[in-house]
């Protein structure tokens, strides 16, 4: 990955790849032979992780949140981005990609044709449902939860806190915002609103991604709660991070009044 782009899975074991040299001069343009294939100002190197379970909490598959194996991933160095070769659909048994299926996905990057992989957090199945917390949801799930199909317009569908765990900030919002889901279902005007939680060290929360629009403009400061809203774009909430005041902004976004979230007053913010 010298002066080039590493293809396939990276290794944190120091593994080295086979690398090929220049591309050839012959009139066919073909590469010459061995492990990498060479194309012009690029250079694609194959490197193979074995999957060990032992060590999958800080690999590098773990980073990236990959739960079917095998993956095969490339690693865009220059662009800073990355793609899956069959997305996140786990293959079939017979159904391995080919040789010709790797030649085709790596042209197809020199072509700009792939789609980047997107980091969705693997959840463990009934780690959020004790009723006691919101609901921790992935990058996968996310449009379907909050852009909901058979919704009223303008009816409150849900509130979600993009966070990271490391933040201390974040850890103070995570507490409030499980006090403001408990109190909206003592509410008979809230109890149709869901609270999420996105971790975004474990999820890419790309806004683009997210369909967040212009509520996604400042998403790179955290913690954040953005409002959606049935039929129309998410809204962000600037003020003070305390359950009253959040509760008296979402009264106010189903159109039950209550007073604004955006004032913070002279209290300070968590």
């Amino acid at each position: 990955e010298e002066e080039g782009e590493g293809a396939g899975l990276g290794d944190e074991s120091n593994t080295t790849a086979a690398e090929d040299p220049p591309p050839s001069s012959s009139s066919s343009g073909a590469p010459s032979g061995g492990l990498g294939a060479a194309v012009p100002e690029r250079v694609y190197n194959f490197i193979h992780v074995p999957y060990t379970q032992p060590v999958w909490r800080g690999s590098l598959a773990a980073m990236l949140e990959l739960s079917h194996f095998p993956a095969i991933v490339l690693f865009d160095t220059r662009a800073k981005l990355y793609y899956a070769l069959g997305g996140r659909k786990p293959w079939r048994l017979g159904e391995l990609p080919s040789a010709e299926d790797v030649v085709t996905f790596i042209s197809d990057h020199k072509k700009g044709s792939l789609e980047p992989f997107v980091r969705s957090q693997v959840l463990v199945d009934g780690e959020d449902e004790d009723g006691t917390r919101p609901a921790a949801v992935n990058v996968e799930m996310f449009t379907d939860l909050n852009f909901p199909d058979g919704c009223r317009d303008g009816e409150v569908v849900s509130a979600v806190l993009f966070h990271v765990t490391w933040c201390a900030h974040c850890k103070r919002a995570m507490g409030v915002f499980a006090e403001l889901s408990k109190e909206a279902e003592r509410d008979p005007s809230l109890r149709q609103v869901k609270f999420y939680t996105l971790d975004c060290d474990r999820n890419d929360c790309y806004p683009g991604v997210l369909k967040l629009g212009d509520a996604g403009a400042n998403l790179d400061k955290l913690p954040r709660i953005l409002v959606f809203k049935c039929g129309s774009q998410p809204v962000a909430y600037d003020g003070y991070r305390g359950v009253q005041e959040l509760i008296a902004f979402l009264h106010k976004q189903s159109g039950g009044g209550g007073g604004g979230g955006g004032d913070g007053g002279a209290k300070e913010e968590l």
